[in-house]
């Protein structure tokens, strides 16, 4: 019964049904962070207004320019300063300022537009599956794990990382048109699957997989394929992705200079240090449902080996399966598999987060489809296969659309927190405006300041976080207008969020100063390179009451510090856990 309903013609479109009703949730989020910042970027007046096509341009990695965010406090007094975060993601960014345009602060729109992204790409996942699937009950199965997939909540939930789905729904069309005007003789694909990519890469680099998936295509797929032919296959794929990595090159676009992205072109060694541990963190949240963001929280070396462990275990399913899959199976995951496994590697870059699988996970779930749909079939090994297949069910099927949920209700109280701290951060200003911070949660020192400047322009006129380090501080009152501040259990810059401003190719030296919000930073002690100590000097005496610190989980202000004296603030988790 359970086989004829899964070989139904009509089944992918009960996967679909299954999407929405994931999905869903997601509709009362309203805006969440980086939302707040770009629609400030969008309505703020010349010449700070951001062009929409250029919006994802966070630093641009100019050292002028970044002397000016720091001594305005648009960022942190410790950001390097050829700091470059610049995506090209045009496409996206239009889409947001029509968003914007029709639907201004009401974003059930903008989520429903999201929603509609995310369902039509599980579409046509679902015919790529179908088409390369002799066993329709493969297909659907394989289908219903990437519509379920719980590394996929970002995109559809948070508006700000729509641009995944804006680059993987065209990268998965590509796809799927490339395998159907090769295999099928289908000519419409001959232009579609090209056209296609071109247009992905214009909503965000994540697309760049289906470039991945369209190569292993030709070098892996079953049959007897001449070494002209398959060249012939990959170059309108090459050609495409060689333009898009010129205009790259040419914009000035990528990362430099960050703890946090990686650009694998301007920083090939920094790259190859995080790959090490990034890519078995990413392969454990593919293949087992492992939350890649507990790297951000946990020593990443350890969310590595539980994704060895989970590579392990899902190789070994395989191998016990392997013979009841059809041949069709077999060819397809030949270079399904491989392809996914390269493109997990795009997403290296940048923080360990699910939200970069999107893209990966067509070949993923293809593999776990095959595995849930077949494993359960008499053969060898058939009970040591059942248990192994059991736990994929279990991950992929029963905790997969309950983590989902749960991450939207984590996202939602996080975003409200992150709005609470807004608001207290504009009742607790002084009249010049000026504030300074201890924090490590980034929903306490870094989102909020694009709440205020999208919801109170000018109600905080310069925010500075003196501390962003995951650890305890000691603050001493050195003399009238001077304070010294000591993280204890780590120094800055030491695997904490702060790092998204700094690298370790960017060390301090002793003595360095800042300028921000009219006080003067000087670096006092270094650890290998990172400030563990530093002397912060005001332009008149110091009012403490100027200075909130994140203790006990909520903001208060710094109180009661005599000359000489000196206080500890104990560290506390912030929304985030960071």
């Amino acid at each position: 019964m359970l086989k004829r309903l899964l070989e139904h013609p009509r089944a992918p479109w009960g996967v679909v049904v299954l999407a929405l009703v994931v999905t869903l949730p997601a509709l009362k989020l309203g805006f969440v962070t980086d939302d707040y910042a770009f629609r400030a970027l969008l309505h703020a007046p010349p010449p700070y207004r951001r062009p929409a096509y250029d919006l994802f341009r966070f630093a641009a990695g100019d050292p002028a320019s970044t002397a000016r965010a720091i001594a305005t406090g648009h960022t942190p007094w410790w950001t390097a300063p050829d700091l470059r975060i610049h995506f090209l993601r045009p496409l996206t960014g239009v889409l947001t300022a029509i968003d914007d345009a029709v639907a201004g602060a009401h974003p059930v729109f903008d989520h429903i537009h999201s929603i509609a992204w995310y369902l039509a790409l599980v579409a046509v996942v679902g015919a790529l599956y179908r088409r390369l699937f002799a066993n329709g009950a493969s297909a659907t199965v394989a289908m219903l794990v990437f519509a379920w997939g719980h590394a996929h909540v970002y995109p559809y939930a948070w508006l700000a990382a729509r641009h995944v789905l804006v680059g993987g729904l065209p990268a998965a069309v590509a796809v799927w048109a490339h395998v159907r005007w090769r295999e099928d003789a289908w000519p419409p694909g001959r232009w579609l699957a090209p056209a296609a990519l071109v247009v992905g890469l214009t909503g965000s680099e994540v697309a760049l997989g289906g470039a991945v998936f369209w190569w292993s295509f030709e070098c892996l797929r079953a049959g007897e394929h001449s070494r002209r032919a398959r060249l012939a296959g990959c170059a309108p794929a090459a050609i495409v992705v060689g333009v898009y990595l010129g205009a790259y090159v040419l914009l000035h676009a990528g990362a430099r200079a960050s703890g946090g992205y990686h650009d694998p072109m301007s920083d090939p060694r920094g790259f190859a240090a995080v790959a090490a541990t990034r890519l078995p963190v990413l392969l454990g949240d593919a293949l087992l449902g492992v939350p890649a963001e507990l790297a951000m929280v946990t020593p990443p070396a350890r969310v590595a080996l539980l994704g060895l462990a989970a590579v392990a275990i899902v190789a070994v399913i395989y191998a016990m399966t392997r013979k009841l899959a059809s041949e069709r199976e077999r060819a397809a995951l030949r270079w399904l598999v491989p392809g996914a496994v390269a493109a997990t590697m795009l997403g290296v870059p940048g923080f360990p987060s699910g939200r970069v699988l999107l893209v990966p996970d067509m070949g993923f779930a293809a593999l776990v489809g095959v595995l849930l749909a077949r494993g359960f079939e008499a053969g060898p090994h058939r009970a040591l296969r059942v248990v192994g297949v059991a736990v994929l069910v279990l991950a992929h099927v029963v905790l997969a659309p309950l983590s989902s949920w749960r991450a939207i209700a984590k996202l939602d109280r996080r975003a409200r927190t992150s709005e609470t701290v807004a608001k207290r951060l504009a009742d607790e200003a002084p009249s010049d405006g000026r504030l300074f911070l201890v924090a490590s949660d980034p929903y306490v020192f870094l989102y909020p300041r694009g709440i205020l400047a999208d919801t109170q322009p000018g109600a905080v006129r310069c925010l500075s976080t003196l501390s962003a380090a995951r650890a305890g501080h000691r603050i001493t009152r050195v003399d009238e207008r001077t304070l010294a501040l000591e993280p204890i259990e780590r120094p800055m810059l030491d695997g904490s969020f702060d790092t998204l401003f700094r690298g370790d190719r960017r060390p301090f030296t002793v003595g360095e100063t800042i300028r921000q919000c009219g006080a003067t930073l000087r670096v006092a002690s270094l650890d290998e390179g990172r400030p563990s100590r530093i002397e912060i000097s005001f332009e008149r005496s110091v009012d403490l009451e100027d200075i909130l610190v994140w203790s006990d989980h909520h903001l208060e202000r710094l109180r009661g510090l005599a000359m000489g004296e000196t206080t500890v603030v104990a560290w506390s988790a912030g929304p985030a856990g960071i």
